[in-house]
């Protein structure tokens, strides 16, 4: 969710009035992109998420007018999806081109918590400007992580997600079955992680998104029959 405002000054009501808000559900071109709105209650509006499956999605673009030209600081809400089990690889970074030139700042890649990342300063010389949002991994990396709060599998010892393997998700000898939910054997340790009705909720988003990647890949019916490769 991006917003720009005038920076570097004071904050006077005159230079309030040159602050502009852009909400990124209302882009729009929405490109590869997809509104969520699981996080309502703390954003305060829906968002958008790049559901990609580890392939960057398209742009989301959009047009704002500006009301004066001049120099504005750039905010953008955001977070990094698996900083809360200090886990590495920031899966949702992406960048804001203005006018089809990137930022310098990757957003997505710091906080545990939704916040405001500042994006530095950018010089706006036409109130019409075109506002893009770069995806560079596919993947916001919610889906696939849960948690256990025991055990000593490497995840617990080194503090880092339960990963769900794709292959959990869909039938060994029975072709086109995809599943979701509680649907393998684990052991006692990370049970507590996949037996969430949250990371069940998230598994069933990524079967359906599967399985439509599975037939533009072998070119079927999303409906018809799958022959395994």
């Amino acid at each position: 969710m991006p917003a720009l405002q005038g920076a570097d000054r004071a904050a006077t009501p005159e230079r309030l009035q040159n602050q502009v808000l852009v909400e990124t559900e209302g882009f729009a071109g929405r490109g590869g992109w997809v509104v969520d709105p699981q996080f309502l209650d703390q954003m305060g509006s829906p968002y958008l998420l790049a559901h990609g499956l580890g392939r960057p999605v398209d742009d989301a673009t959009t047009d704002v007018e500006f009301p004066a030209i001049g120099r504005y600081r750039v905010w953008v809400r955001t977070k990094d999806w698996v900083a809360q089990w200090n886990a590495p690889g920031a899966p949702g970074k992406f960048q804001l081109l203005v006018n089809g030139k990137p930022l310098e700042t990757v957003f997505g890649t710091e906080g545990a918590q939704w916040h405001w990342q500042d994006g530095g300063s950018v010089n706006i010389s036409e109130r019409q400007v075109r506002l893009a949002l770069h995806d560079l991994t596919g993947f916001e990396g919610n889906a696939f992580i849960s948690t256990a709060h025991h055990g000593q599998f490497p995840a617990m010892r080194e503090h880092r997600p339960f990963w769900i393997p794709y292959r959990c998700l869909y039938s060994r000898n029975i072709s086109n079955l995809f599943m979701a939910g509680r649907d393998m054997s684990t052991k006692h340790d990370a049970l507590g992680a996949v037996r969430a009705m949250r990371t069940g909720g998230c598994m069933g988003e990524i079967v359906g998104m599967a399985r439509i990647d599975v037939s533009r890949l072998w070119e079927v019916e999303l409906y018809g029959p799958v022959t395994d490769p």
